[in-house]
C-alpha cells in the first residue's frame, strides 16, 4: 500500500489510511485493482487529473516518483510500451513496473524511498514485536499488510499491550477467545495457540492475572516467560523458531528481475523482509544477531 501512495500521492499513508486501504487487500483485491481505486483519490488529482492524463505524462510521473529522476529515452520507451499495451490497465502497469524493477541503482533508490517513509520496516525489534503477538494470540504469522499496519501503529506510539488487545478484539481474536470465556479457559486456549500444548504450573498465576487485571496482561506475561530460564528450553526454542521463521530471515541473494515471473519475484521479496514486495539490504548473519538480541532485550 505504501508503494502505491508513494507513486500516486507522493507521500506515505497515515496509519488510518493504511488500515483502511489494506483491508481491501484482505478482502481479496489485487494490487492492480487497489491501484485503480487509489488513482482517483482526491490527493492523486494533483498529479493525475480526474479528467485523464495521457500515457506519456502518466509514465513520466510514475518513473520520477519511483526513482527521483527522469527516465532515459530507452527507459521511457520501454515503460510506455508496457503502459499502452492492449488490455493493460494503469493498475496492472504499476503492478508490473514496481515489482519488476530493473537495475541495481533503481532498486536501491526505490528501497531507500520506502525506508525513508517507513523507517519501522527496517527496525527488526518492531517486526519481532508484531510477529510475536500474532504468533502468541492468533497462532499464525501476520500477512504482509497486517505486518505493515502493525509497524506503523507501533511507530505512531501504540503500546504492545494495546496492540495485543487489538488482536484479541479482532474478529479472529473474538472467535478464538469469546468474551464469555473464563480466565482459566482463556489461558488454556492461549497456551495452545502460543505453545501448542496445555499450560503447566503457570496456569494458576496467569489465570489470576487475567482475572485481576485483564486478558491482555496474561498475554504479555506469557510472552515474558519466553525470556525466563525457568521456562522449558523446548518451549522457548520452539517459539523463537516460529518467530524467526515467520520473519522470513533467509539469505538475501542476488537475482535478475528478468529471470523471475511476478509471482516468484514477490515470493523472493517477501522472504527477504517479511513484507510483500520489499528488499532489505542486510546480511543474513547481521540480521540473525539482531534477532537474537531483540528476543532477549526488546521487551
Amino acid at each position: 500500500m505504501t508503494e502505491l501512495f508513494l507513486v500516486l500521492l507522493a507521500r506515505a499513508p497515515t496509519s488510518d489510511e493504511l488500515a483502511q486501504w489494506s483491508a481491501r487487500f484482505k478482502a481479496g483485491a489485487t494490487f492492480a485493482e487497489v491501484a485503480m481505486q487509489l488513482i482517483v483519490h482526491p490527493d492523486a488529482n494533483v498529479f493525475y487529473p480526474v479528467g485523464g492524463i495521457e500515457p506519456r505524462s502518466f509514465v513520466a510521473q510514475v518513473f520520477n516518483k519511483a526513482f527521483g529522476r527522469s527516465a532515459t529515452d530507452a527507459e521511457f520507451d520501454r515503460w510506455l510500451a508496457m503502459a499502452t499495451a492492449p488490455d493493460v490497465t494503469r493498475g496492472a502497469f504499476l503492478d508490473t513496473v514496481l515489482h519488476n524493477i530493473e537495475g541495481a541503482a533503481e532498486l536501491r533508490a526505490w528501497n531507500a524511498m520506502l525506508d525513508a517513509v517507513l523507517p519501522a520496516r527496517g527496525d527488526l525489534a518492531q517486526q519481532v514485536a508484531v510477529t510475536e503477538l500474532y504468533a502468541a494470540v492468533l497462532d499464525r504469522s501476520p500477512f504482509p499488510a497486517e505486518l505493515a499496519e502493525g509497524l506503523v501503529l507501533l511507530l505512531d506510539g501504540m503500546s504492545r499491550l494495546d496492540f495485543a488487545n487489538k488482536l484479541l478484539d479482532s474478529v479472529e481474536g473474538a472467535s478464538r477467545y469469546p468474551s464469555s470465556t473464563d480466565p482459566t479457559s482463556f489461558v488454556k486456549a492461549l497456551s495452545q495457540a502460543m505453545l501448542h500444548h496445555a499450560p503447566g504450573e503457570e496456569l494458576i498465576d496467569l489465570a489470576y492475572l487475567a482475572r485481576q487485571k485483564s486478558r491482555v496482561h496474561a498475554v504479555l506475561a506469557m510472552l515474558a516467560r519466553m525470556d525466563d530460564s525457568k521456562t522449558s528450553e523446548t518451549d522457548r526454542k520452539m517459539f523463537a523458531d516460529r518467530v524467526k521463521a515467520n520473519l522470513g530471515l533467509v539469505p538475501v541473494t542476488a537475482f535478475t528481475a528478468a529471470t523471475l515471473d511476478p509471482a516468484s519475484l514477490r515470493a523472493a521479496l517477501a522472504r527477504a523482509d517479511g513484507v510483500a514486495d520489499r528488499v532489505i539490504e542486510m546480511s543474513y548473519d547481521f540480521r540473525n544477531k539482531v534477532l537474537r538480541d531483540c528476543l532477549k532485550t526488546h521487551r
